[in-house]
């Protein structure tokens, strides 16, 4: 079933603005900026931790930069040959370890071979360390500089280097690791658990604030596209002042809404006052035509009572005559009827009767019509109908018209069979004919003003019957409906409140 353009035309327009809501301005912003920030921030503190480890690794070799110097020059003992004492060398190595917990002391030869250390056995994993990092740091470097970790497999660590030299020859170095295996046991998880909480804090505190005043922001940034679209939504012409006088794109923005509303306005304007002035013209003309018509149809029927003095071609012209002045009597009388329709002109009079016994008369009037078109006209209806509440003359009209429509489109020896029956609060009406059908193109159409089908174009008509019973039935707050299928004919129903 479909309904009157109008109604599907709103239908369609409800449908749009009734579609699957998506995200706002506002949300969109928040979330663009909020994952900025959360980049930014990662970013950021990814940056911090990183350089923080770089500057205490670089804060820990500058405060010991000289430990090894002072070793070399002090606490290694040689023989009277410049030769490294080795029984007293296990003795300083215990002591300024057990002084400094987080110092590893090696000796080294010329060639970065591990000679001495003071470890756990199995604590030292590598016995050769590489001699470029020792002679970075030697000729002052930028730091911080890490040579080889002896207690780790490939490990770096900060470290202290000095030559010890024999007749101005070096014969090995002084080589101090300044974390230590003890500091980073102890240090580690201590560090790792500080620098977690640290990152875990700021990182919740400054996305908490970034995303509270992007928030804010993105709001105050929208403000103004939000007052324009509840502007816009209530169709209105005056915008508030914030948004008009704002210098920026939505400013613009209003300024031009404005001016195409104010022209759609006008537009708007112009088509009621033409199509008021239309209707107008529409009914004077009608009503102007029925006096002259009345006088001509008068005329005409004293002529046909007079026929017997007439030659049969003069009674064959005064017959010609009458029914053009009938048809043209019949289409000013539309007219003025849609016009008056359409002007909301018309006031129903509103009382109680029977449609069954409506239905009934109109068929009577229309039965000699369809015998003499070959048609039979059926009709079926319960017992007892209830009574609707409306102007008889209108209704009788519009079913009038249904029944007359369906009559002209069913061929010689086809049937038109109308049915009533009882509905939920109300009667349902319906005509089915047996003719030829609605094209689907045409079914959003055929209840306009003057539309005329393809089937249309072939039988004679003024295409405005079921324009006028569309009119009438919204009148009385009743939807006509049509079922169609080209080559099957057309069910025409409608149905109406109960009194």
């Amino acid at each position: 079933m479909i309904r009157s353009r109008q109604e599907m035309s709103s239908s369609r327009q409800e449908g749009v603005r009734s579609g699957p809501p998506g995200w706002s301005l506002h949300a969109r912003m928040s979330l663009a900026f909020g994952l900025l920030i959360s980049g930014v921030v990662g970013a950021v503190l990814f940056l911090w931790i990183g350089s923080s480890e770089a500057y205490e690794l670089e804060l820990t070799q500058r405060l010991n930069l000289d430990v090894a110097r002072h070793l070399a020059e002090h606490a290694v003992p040689l023989d009277a040959e410049g030769q490294i004492d080795e029984a007293q060398l296990g003795g300083m190595l215990m002591h300024v370890m057990s002084v400094n917990p987080a110092l590893e002391v090696y000796l080294l030869d010329g060639a970065g071979k591990v000679l001495a250390y003071d470890a756990p056995e199995g604590h030292v994993k590598r016995l050769q360390v590489r001699l470029e990092p020792l002679h970075e740091l030697l000729n002052e470097a930028q730091l911080p500089v890490l040579g080889d970790d002896p207690r780790s497999v490939d490990g770096l660590q900060p470290i202290s280097v000095w030559p010890l030299q024999a007749d101005s020859k070096t014969v090995g170095f002084v080589y101090v690791v300044l974390n230590g295996e003890a500091l980073r046991a102890t240090a580690g998880p201590l560090r790792g658990s500080r620098q977690l909480r640290i990152f875990a804090f700021s990182t919740v505190a400054i996305l908490l604030v970034g995303i509270a005043v992007n928030f804010l922001l993105a709001r105050r940034l929208t403000q103004p596209l939000r007052l324009l679209r509840d502007v816009i939504g209530a169709r209105k012409t005056k915008l508030p002042a914030k948004v008009f006088q704002a210098q920026d794109e939505i400013g613009l923005l209003a300024k031009t809404y404005v001016d195409m509303a104010q022209q759609i306005e006008d537009q708007l304007g112009r088509l009621e006052r033409s199509d008021r002035d239309r209707r107008q013209f529409v009914a004077s003309v009608s009503h102007d035509l029925r006096t002259p018509l009345a006088s001509l149809q008068g005329y005409l029927e004293l002529l046909d009572e007079r026929k017997e003095k007439m030659e049969s071609e003069e009674r064959e012209f005064v017959a010609v005559a009458r029914r053009r002045a009938l048809h043209l009597s019949h289409l000013v009388d539309q007219l003025f009827q849609l016009a008056k329709l359409e002007a909301g002109d018309v006031e129903p009079h509103l009382e109680d009767f029977n449609l069954a016994e409506l239905t009934q008369d109109v068929l009577q009037g229309l039965r000699p019509r369809a015998q003499h078109a070959g048609v039979r006209l059926r009709c079926r209806m319960p017992r007892h109908l209830p009574d609707i509440h409306g102007d008889l003359g209108l209704i009788e009209r519009a079913v009038t018209n249904l029944v007359d429509n369906a009559l002209k489109f069913t061929p010689h020896g086809g049937a038109v069979s109308v049915r009533l029956s009882n509905t939920p609060g109300g009667v349902e009406w319906s005509v089915q004919d047996d003719g030829p059908g609605i094209a689907s193109a045409d079914l959003e159409h055929i209840f306009e003003r003057c539309f005329r089908g393809a089937a249309d174009g072939r039988q004679p008509g003024t295409g405005l019957g079921l324009s006028i019973t569309h009119r009438v039935l919204e009148l009385h707050g009743a939807s006509i409906e049509v079922q169609s299928t080209e080559g099957q004919g057309s069910l025409f129903s409608f149905s109406i409140p109960a009194a």
